[in-house]
């Protein structure tokens, strides 16, 4: 016959595998002594009296089946009972209708419970007045205790615990590694741990799977979480010796704390410790400063919406799965950056949108012909409304943490350029301008006079980009319209006046070889 054997080493590690028993007898509802050996339950089967357990006892709880015991099991401290299940762990043991001041499985009236181990199955154990559910009867300590899986539910009767000692009985030795145990005490009783007036003995909680659960109405005793084990109640975490408060365990359902979830700022929950399979619900406590709720998600998976009342409403629950969580539910806001470069350009565009999560970033100064950059002004939304920010900032840097729409317009003064000449000899009656600057309006220049000599015109050369270079020659009219830039050299280039030469030889003849003209070069 297979059944799941449970294994736990000195760490408090369970493991499970299969095994086999090929040497069993299969009980009956006249099977009311079980001695040492094997004992199968393998269909649906009632014992209408109190099962005796002598020795060494194991039981096999098969899938499907189910053993009720009316009056219950009795075993002293030196028996043993082991309860076992297969693989689906569907077997289920019910003892109930047991008489006063027996245990519903453990000891009879003044009896101690023996050695109790359940490894699988359902186990629901009611104990008589005064006696627990499992381990002592009135009277009786509750033995060795150890529950390493399976579904237990223990109630004890008046003055007795759940699962542990009767009344006025110690609560022994009790061991959790595993499985889903809900104990509540009788009046004045722990749910785990002694009966009335009883030493509470020493307990041991452990899980062997996240899905694990402990629920004691009262715990009374040493009680001690196993070496690296976490037990939460969703509000609180337990562990170590918890002995010192076990009010704060009381009614509490403790289950393994192995997977985190971690709550991005702003965002609350009604329990800050989940276990897995518990039903969060989560809240707003406000929206962040350049953000807007986008939803909440687990580990980037958006919560579907739910419809109520025909209306569909944003998801806020989920359930907590086995594995550490993130939930986020801001997006940044996008915020726009608008340019007025008053006529410049930059060889890179600068962004025209950030984030209150844009790493920081230096705008790219503009250029403009004929210009110097002043600076940025800028204006910043932070409410709605547009207010100045920056006036003239040659740098601006958007740092880390910015936020709100912004306006940035270039400011710029034309460029003083200057005009040097060169009259060569020459003079003006009135000078010519020595700078101008890209806005200046149209000017022609006065030609310069120069004695004995004709104007020729002017030979120039700009600079535009910190080199001269010739533009025009003996121009005889230079106009500097609106938009020119660049400094400037003009020189002037002249031709000697010729004179002409008259003679008055009074009826003589002039030699050949006498000039008719001259220049004052000649």
């Amino acid at each position: 016959m297979s059944y799941v054997d449970i294994s736990v080493d000195e760490s408090g590690n369970v493991t499970s595998s299969d095994a086999t028993c090929t040497s069993y007898t299969v009980v009956t509802s006249d099977l009311t002594l079980w001695s040492d050996g094997w004992y199968v339950v393998n269909s649906e089967v009632t014992i209408g009296s109190r099962v005796g357990v002598s020795g060494t006892v194991n039981l096999i709880l098969c899938d499907g089946a189910t053993l009720t015991v009316n009056g219950g099991i009795n075993l002293t401290d030196s028996n043993s009972l082991t309860i076992y299940g297969q693989t689906g762990d569907t077997g289920k043991l019910t003892v109930s209708g047991v008489g006063d001041y027996n245990a519903g499985i453990g000891g009879g009236n003044n009896g101690a419970g023996g050695t109790i181990t359940i490894n699988g199955g359902t186990v629901n154990a009611s104990g008589g007045i005064q006696a627990a559910g499992i381990g002592g009867g009135e009277g009786g300590a509750g033995g060795t205790i150890t529950i390493n899986g399976g579904t237990v539910t223990a109630n004890g009767s008046w003055y007795a615990a759940g699962i542990g000692g009767g009344g006025n009985g110690a609560g022994g030795t009790i061991t959790i590694n595993g499985g889903n145990v809900t104990a509540t005490g009788g009046e004045d009783g722990a749910g785990i741990g002694g009966g009335w007036n009883g030493a509470g003995g020493t307990i041991t909680l452990n899980y062997s799977s996240v899905y694990d659960s402990i629920t004691a109405s009262i715990y009374n005793g040493t009680v001690t979480i196993s070496d690296d084990k976490v037990f939460t109640d969703n509000t609180n975490l337990y562990s170590g010796d918890v002995s010192g408060d076990l009010s704060a365990l009381s009614g509490k359902t403790l289950k393994p704390y192995v997977y985190t979830m971690t709550l991005s700022e702003h965002i609350s929950a009604d329990y800050p410790y989940p276990a897995v399979g518990t039903t969060v619900t989560l809240s707003i406590e406000a929206v962040p400063t350049g953000y807007k709720f986008a939803g909440f998600s687990v580990n980037d998976e958006f919560i579907p919406d739910k419809v109520v009342s025909g209306n569909v409403v944003s998801g806020d629950t989920f359930i907590m799965p086995a594995e550490n969580v993130t939930v986020k539910a801001f997006t940044p806001i996008i915020y726009t950056i608008s340019y007025d470069l008053a006529g410049g350009s930059v060889a890179t565009a600068n962004p025209s949108a950030y984030t209150i999560e844009s790493p920081d970033f230096t705008l790219t100064n503009p250029t403009k012909r004929g210009y110097t950059f002043t600076g940025w002004n800028g204006t910043v939304s932070k409410d709605g409304s547009f207010t100045s920010e920056i006036t003239k900032a040659e740098t601006v840097t958007i740092e880390l943490g910015s936020y709100g729409d912004r306006r940035y317009t270039a400011t710029w003064k034309p460029i003083i350029y200057t005009i040097s000449y060169d009259l060569a000899g020459g003079s003006v009656a009135t000078a010519n301008p020595a700078a101008y600057t890209i806005e200046s309006e149209d000017f022609t220049l006065i030609n310069p006079t120069k004695h004995a000599y004709t104007f020729t015109g002017w030979n120039g050369a700009v600079s535009k980009d910190g080199s001269f270079t010739s533009e025009i020659t003996k121009a005889e009219t230079v106009t500097i319209e609106l938009g020119s830039y660049g400094d400037r050299r003009y020189t002037a280039t002249w031709t000697p006046t010729i004179y002409n030469i008259t003679y008055s030889l009074g009826g003589g003849t002039l030699p050949e070889g006498y000039p008719s003209t001259y220049t004052i070069e000649s």
